[in-house]
């Protein structure tokens, strides 16, 4: 009886991804970065699930870019959780995890920061809900990752 194994070859590719992406300028992770978020409306599973895979080790490889990164990062992740396809659904929820720590980060003062996402921010107050960090707004569709809401 001969036993079939899966190979993970797109788990493998994206490692190497991130592993030659090690010594690269931030303009080049930038543009690697636009290159895997357009692969996730790609109509293959496959290929959404590669993009999700690509994500999650470019982020945790070079955590000194990931706060630069995650702005374009974050909406891809977010549609991969709603993929129809499961392995999509966990690839994109296990990108989430090297960057828990910025989405959860809390100003060091504890004042709440002008919205970066509404150009007249520091005009007049946001008329919506956002989640701040440190780096930036988040929309609620991540409340449920436990980032506090201000209103």
């Amino acid at each position: 009886m001969l036993l079939q194994v899966v190979v993970p070859v797109r788990e493998t590719a994206a490692q190497a991804l991130a592993a030659a992406l090690t010594p690269v300028s931030i303009p080049t992770l930038t543009r690697v970065m636009a290159l895997l978020a357009g692969m996730h409306t790609h109509s293959e599973w496959s290929v959404r699930h590669g993009a999700m895979t690509g994500i999650k080790y470019l982020l945790a490889t070079r955590p000194d870019a990931a706060s630069l990164l995650l702005p374009a990062a974050l909406p891809v992740l977010l549609a991969g959780l709603g993929d129809r396809d499961d392995s999509v659904q966990a690839a994109a929820a296990e990108a989430l995890i090297p960057v828990a720590p910025l989405l959860l980060a809390t100003p060091a003062d504890g004042v709440r920061q002008p919205c970066p996402v509404c150009a007249s921010a520091a005009l007049r107050p946001c008329t919506h809900t956002h989640i701040h960090t440190r780096q930036h707004a988040l929309t609620p569709d991540v409340v449920w990752l436990g980032v506090q809401q201000y209103a």
